[in-house]
Formats: C-alpha cells, structure tokens, sequence
C-alpha cells in the first residue's frame, strides 16, 4: 500500500532534474536513506516508478493526483496558524487566482503568512519547500487538489500536468 512519504518521495523525484542518489534525496527531503529506499521500492512495485532508470512513469502519477489523491490522503484542516503557503494560496496560483479565502498554510513558526492550517503530504514538506522551490510548487499543487474546488483544481491538475512533463521520458 502506498503511504504519504512514498508519494512526497516520488514527487521529489519527478521535479528533479537530474538523477539523485538515495543519500542526496534524504538530504533534500528531511528523511533518512532507508526511508527514501523504503519509499522508491514502495513506488517501483505499485508501478508508479520504473525500475529501469528509476524514472517516474509520469502518466500514472498524474492520473492517482488528478483522480485519486483527495481521496487516498483526504486533508485535514486545522485552525488558523503561521506557516508555509500552500494549495491555492501559494505561487503560481496566488497570483491567478485573487482573493480566494480561505488560505491555507503548512504550520510552520518560521512561516511567512497567516492561514487555515492543512496538514501536508508529508511532515517534512515545509523543510522541502524550503530547500525547492519547484518542489514548493508541486506540494501546493497536490494540496490543491486534496482541497481546491473545480477552478482550483483544474489550474492545478493543469499545472502538474505541464511541470511534470518536464522531466518525463
């Protein structure tokens, strides 16, 4: 079964450009070697990831996002908090889509804004945001998709659809 870390690693995955060895992804991530060799075996056998290459079987993934991930990893909202932007409130959906309430953060003290609190993918995802800004990007772009409504989530089903392409074989 595939877990919340093993989607946060494999999307890791698909935004980097270049290939990463497990040590250098934990580092990048906030996680442990074991926990990222965990998470890509996890993703190899559900054949989200291939084992040749370790490259990211891009349509599959798009697909369990599009479809799948509001209801695989429902969100949990919690109250308003300091934090990391995320979902429709963090760039590049911010700037399309103005005064869209509520804004939603990662709690983090060190946060640059006020928001309903979302609990992330993964606990790590505000010290990866940190680190990546297009890991920051496609983080908010699933939260969108676990708690958007239609216009929110078809810019980001559109938005991941095109970021992740990118990197796709």
């Amino acid at each position: 079964m595939l877990q919340p870390i093993d989607l946060f690693v494999l999307l890791k995955i698909a935004v980097s450009a270049e290939e990463a060895t497990y040590a250098d992804l934990a580092d990048e991530v906030g996680l442990s070697s074991s926990q990222v060799f965990r998470a890509v075996k996890s993703c190899q056998k559900s054949g989200l990831l291939r084992e040749e290459k370790s490259r990211v079987n891009t349509e599959a993934l798009l697909e369990l996002l599009i479809h799948g991930v509001q209801y695989v990893y429902p969100p949990y909202i919690g109250p308003e908090t300091r934090g990391w932007p995320t979902a429709h409130s963090a760039e590049p959906f911010s700037s399309e889509l103005a005064n869209v309430s509520p804004q939603y953060v990662w709690s983090d003290p060190a946060g640059n804004m006020r928001g309903e609190s979302i609990e992330p993918l993964h606990k790590k995802a505000a010290f990866a945001a940190k680190q990546d800004t297009d890991f920051h990007e496609v983080l908010a772009a699933v939260d969108a998709l676990r708690v958007g409504r239609a216009r929110e989530r078809d810019l980001a089903a559109k938005f991941l659809r095109r970021r992740l392409s990118k990197n796709a074989d």
